[in-house]
C-alpha cells in the first residue's frame, strides 16, 4: 500500500509539474484550450481532446506509447458520460444492452474487453467559471490521486481509448467516463467464422467472462497452467487424467466450479487477416460442454476404490470428425460459472539469438518458417487527395509536402503520375477547364522538384457532379439533384446560388493524385525503408515476415550499421500476438540507450508476460526484473515461489546454462539479503548448496579447493564479505 501511495504522489507531480511547463506552449499553440466555459455552448469535443493529451502526457512521463482514439471505445465513453448527466449521478453502470463497459463496447461493435475510470466535476470555482484546460486538470488530478482509476492511466496493456464529456441539463456538473481497449476490444474476427470448416462453437453452456474476484481464488492453486498437461486424447476422446484429486477438490469445490475443453485451430491464426475468433465468447475455438464440480466427481472412471481416492479420470470432450489440420487442447477453468483461466500447451521453441555469460533479458527471436529477410526495392501505387482552393492555381513544393508525410512512407522516386483536377459546377466551363489545368500542371511542377529524374504526367480534367449531387441529397436544394449538370449550372446562376451553396461546392474543388513510385533503398535511405516494411507487416499481422525483418534490424544495430531510430520507430501494439516482438524492441532500446533495467522497463516486461504467460522467454524476463527490483527477500514464501518459477524454466527448451546464471543470481541475492549472522542460516546453507548444484562443485567434499572455487563465484558477484567468510576455515 506504501509503494502505491509513493507512485501516486510522484504522477501527482509529475503531472503539476508537467503541467506548469506546458502552460505558455500551450497557451500559443492551442488558444482555445483556455478559452472561459461557456455553459449555454458548452463544447464536450474540446474538452475531450485535452483530457486525451493530460492523460498521454502522463504516460509519456513514464515512459509509455500514448493512447489513441478509438470510435468504438469512443462511443462506449460518449453513451455513459451522456447517460450520467441524464440521471446525475457518477456511475459506470446503465441497464439491459448497456449494463457495463463490457456490454456497452460490444453493443458499438466491440467485444466484452476494457475498462472505465468516471468522475464528474463542476466547471466553476465559487462565482469563477473555469477554462476548459482548467476543469481538464482538475478531472485528471482527480483520477491520478485514487489507486482505483490511476491505476488504468498508467496501465500499459490499454493503447486505446474513448472520452467522454457530457454538462448536465442543470450545468453544474460535466461527468466525463474514459473507457480503455486494447486489440481485444475489437471483433472484427468474428465475421470471418465461416471461413472455417469447422467453425468455433458459439454456444456459452451458460459461461461468463473472468471476474478478478471471484476468479482470485484460483490464485492458491500453485502452477495452474500444468493442469492443461493432464488431458490426453485417445480414440477421438478428451480426457482429463489427475494424480492429485486432494489440490483439485480444493480448486473446484462449488457447485458451479468446473472444467471444460477448448479446441483451438492453427487455421484460425494466420499470417494474414484478424485472427479467426470472437472477443465477445469466453471461448477461442471449438467448446466442449463444460463439466460442474458434482456431475466431474461422479464420472469418475477409476473403478479401483482405493485409487478414486486421490485420483481422477473423466471424459470432458470428443475431437469433432471432421477436424483436419493441426489443434490444440486447452483447459479451460471455471470458478461460479466464470471462465478464470484458459491453460494452454507449453510452447517449446529453438532460441535464434546466442546469449553470452552475462545475465541480462533475453530477445524472443524465435526461428520460424519465415526466409530470411533481405530488403530489396519494390514499385507501389500511392494515392491522396488535394482539397484547392477557390480559384487559387500555384502550388509550391511546400503546398504538397504535408500531403506526402500522411502516407508514412519511406523515400520513392516518382515514375508516373496521374492527376485528376475536379471543379466545382458553378462558373464557365472554358474558365473551369483553363483553371484544372493550370491546377494540374502546378502540382505536377511542385512533386517534380523532389527529384531529379523526369516524371511523366498524366492531367485529367472534370467535373464533380457525383460528388456534388451526393452532399446535396435531403438538402433544401435538393431539387438540384434531379436536373442535368447543365440545368443545374443556369439554375444556380439564374439564382444567384453560388455564395449560399459555397459550403457545398468548396468541397467538389480537389484533385486526385496517383502515383506510380519505386522506392529508394540505397546507403542510409536503406534503414528507413526496412522499418516501415516491418510496420506494415506488423499493421497487416504478418507475424512470421516481421520477426523475419526484426531480425534482420537485430543485425544491422548489433553491428552499428542502423541507429536508434531503427528501434524507436517500430510501431508494435502491446498485444498477446505481437509480445514477442514488442520484447525484442525493448531488448533493442535498452541496447541502443546503454539502460539500466529499471521499473519502467519491468512495468512492460511484467505486462506482455500477463499477456502470454506461456512465453518462456518473456517468463524469463520477467522473473529477472522482479529478482532484480521487486521481491521482497525478507518473505521466505516469495523466495520458495521464486525458486519454484525458476525450476520451472528447466522444464522448456530453453538452454539450461541461460536458466543457470539467472538461478545463480537468485540464490546469491538471497543470501546478500538475509545473511545478517556470523553463524550462516539453514536458509543461507540450503542455497549455498543449491550453488554448488548450479555450479557443479563436488557437495561430498568440504576441501579448500572447492571453497575457492565457491568463494569465486562471490567475487564475480562483487560480494567480497562474503567470498572471504567462506575461505575463514582455510585460512591460518
Amino acid at each position: 500500500m506504501k509503494q502505491y501511495l509513493f507512485l501516486i504522489i510522484i504522477l501527482l507531480n509529475s503531472f503539476y509539474l508537467f503541467s506548469q511547463n506546458q502552460q505558455n506552449n500551450d497557451s500559443l499553440k492551442h488558444p482555445d484550450y483556455y478559452q472561459t466555459i461557456d455553459i449555454e455552448d458548452f463544447n464536450s469535443k474540446l474538452l475531450q481532446q485535452i483530457i486525451e493529451d493530460e492523460i498521454n502526457a502522463v504516460r509519456t512521463k513514464q515512459e509509455m506509447d500514448s493512447l489513441k482514439r478509438n470510435v468504438i471505445l469512443q462511443n462506449a465513453a460518449e453513451d455513459q458520460s451522456e447517460y450520467m448527466a441524464a440521471k446525475d449521478m457518477t456511475t459506470d453502470l446503465q441497464g439491459g444492452k448497456k449494463k457495463t463497459v463490457g456490454k456497452r463496447i460490444e453493443y458499438y461493435g466491440g467485444s466484452n474487453n476494457g475498462a472505465e475510470i468516471v468522475t464528474k466535476m463542476s466547471p466553476k470555482k465559487g462565482k469563477f467559471i473555469l477554462s476548459y484546460k482548467q476543469l481538464a486538470q482538475d478531472i485528471m488530478f482527480r483520477f491520478l490521486k485514487s489507486k482505483k482509476t490511476s491505476i488504468y492511466i498508467i496501465n500499459p496493456v490499454y493503447v486505446f481509448c474513448g472520452i467522454g464529456a457530457e454538462l448536465n441539463d442543470a450545468g453544474k456538473k460535466v461527468y466525463v467516463s474514459v473507457v480503455f481497449g486494447n486489440y481485444d476490444s475489437f471483433n472484427n474476427g468474428a465475421e470471418r467464422r465461416d471461413e472455417m470448416d469447422v467453425p468455433f462453437s458459439t454456444k456459452k453452456y451458460g459461461l461468463k467472462h473472468r471476474d478478478e474476484k471471484i476468479c482470485s481464488k484460483t490464485k492458491k492453486f500453485k502452477n495452474l497452467s500444468s493442469l492443461q498437461e493432464s488431458l490426453y486424447i485417445e480414440q477421438g476422446k478428451i480426457y482429463f487424467q489427475y494424480n492429485n484429486l486432494k489440490a483439485l477438490r480444493k480448486l473446484i469445490k462449488d457447485s458451479k466450479d468446473g472444467l471444460a475443453v477448448d479446441i483451438v485451430q492453427k487455421v484460425q491464426f494466420g499470417c494474414t487477416g484478424d485472427n479467426i475468433m470472437d472477443n465477445t465468447l469466453v471461448n477461442r475455438g471449438i467448446m466442449q460442454k463444460r463439466l460442474y464440480a458434482n456431475k466431474l466427481y461422479k464420472k469418475n472412471l477409476i473403478t479401483d476404490d482405493k485409487q478414486r481416492k486421490t485420483r481422477i479420470k473423466v471424459l470432458l470432450g470428443t475431437i469433432p470428425p471432421d477436424l483436419d489440420g493441426e489443434y490444440e487442447i486447452n483447459l479451460m477453468i471455471i470458478k461460479q460459472k466464470h471462465v478464470c483461466k484458459e491453460c494452454t500447451p507449453i510452447a517449446h521453441l529453438e532460441g535464434a539469438v546466442e546469449y553470452n555469460k552475462e545475465l541480462d533479458l533475453l530477445a524472443d527471436t524465435v526461428q520460424t518458417d519465415a526466409e530470411s529477410y533481405t530488403p530489396k526495392p519494390e514499385k507501389n501505387v500511392l494515392t491522396f487527395k488535394i482539397p484547392f482552393e477557390k480559384n487559387k492555381f500555384e502550388y509550391q513544393k511546400e503546398d504538397i509536402e504535408p500531403f506526402i508525410k500522411k502516407l508514412k512512407e519511406p523515400d520513392f522516386i516518382i515514375e508516373k503520375l496521374k492527376i485528376t483536377a475536379y471543379s466545382s459546377i458553378e462558373g464557365n466551363d472554358a474558365n473551369n477547364k483553363q483553371l484544372q489545368e493550370k491546377r494540374a500542371k502546378s502540382i505536377v511542377s511542385a512533386l517534380s522538384q523532389r527529384q531529379k529524374t523526369e516524371i511523366k504526367p498524366e492531367i485529367v480534367t472534370g467535373y464533380s457532379w457525383d460528388d456534388f449531387k451526393r452532399d446535396l441529397a435531403g438538402t433544401e436544394y435538393n431539387n438540384l439533384t434531379c436536373m442535368s449538370m447543365t440545368q443545374a449550372q443556369q439554375y444556380i446562376k439564374e439564382h444567384g446560388l453560388s455564395k449560399k451553396l459555397e459550403p457545398y461546392l468548396k468541397n467538389e474543388r480537389y484533385g486526385t493524385i496517383e502515383l506510380s513510385v519505386s522506392y529508394e533503398i540505397e546507403g542510409d535511405k536503406e534503414q528507413q525503408y526496412v522499418v516501415n516494411r516491418f510496420n506494415k507487416a506488423v499493421k497487416n499481422n504478418n507475424k512470421e515476415l516481421a520477426l523475419s525483418i526484426q531480425k534482420f534490424i537485430f543485425k544491422k544495430v548489433l553491428a552499428d550499421e542502423y541507429d536508434s531510430l531503427a528501434v524507436s520507430n517500430q510501431e508494435i501494439p502491446m498485444n498477446s500476438g505481437m509480445a514477442g516482438l514488442y520484447m525484442n524492441k525493448l531488448w533493442l532500446q535498452k541496447y541502443v540507450r546503454s539502460d539500466f533495467l529499471d521499473e519502467s522497463y519491468c512495468k512492460k516486461i511484467d505486462a506482455l508476460s500477463h499477456l502470454v504467460p506461456d512465453n518462456y522467454y518473456l517468463k524469463f524476463n520477467s522473473i529477472y526484473c522482479k529478482i532484480h527490483n521487486k521481491l521482497s527477500y525478507a518473505d521466505e514464501t516469495e523466495i520458495i515461489e521464486y525458486q519454484r518459477l525458476i525450476d520451472a524454466l528447466y522444464e522448456t527448451s530453453m538452454s539450461k546454462e541461460t536458466i543457470d546464471l539467472l538461478n545463480l543470481e537468485f540464490q546469491i541475492n538471497v543470501i546478500q539479503a538475509i545473511d545478517t549472522t556470523d553463524t550462516p542460516t539453514p536458509l543461507v546453507k540450503e542455497k549455498l548448496q543449491k550453488i554448488k548444484e548450479i555450479a557443479n562443485i563436488d557437495q561430498t567434499n568440504d576441501d579448500w579447493q572447492n571453497a575457492m572455487k565457491l568463494s569465486y563465484i562471490f567475487v564475480q558477484a562483487k560480494d567480497f564479505d562474503f567470498a572471504a567468510k567462506i575461505l575463514e576455515p582455510f585460512i591460518y
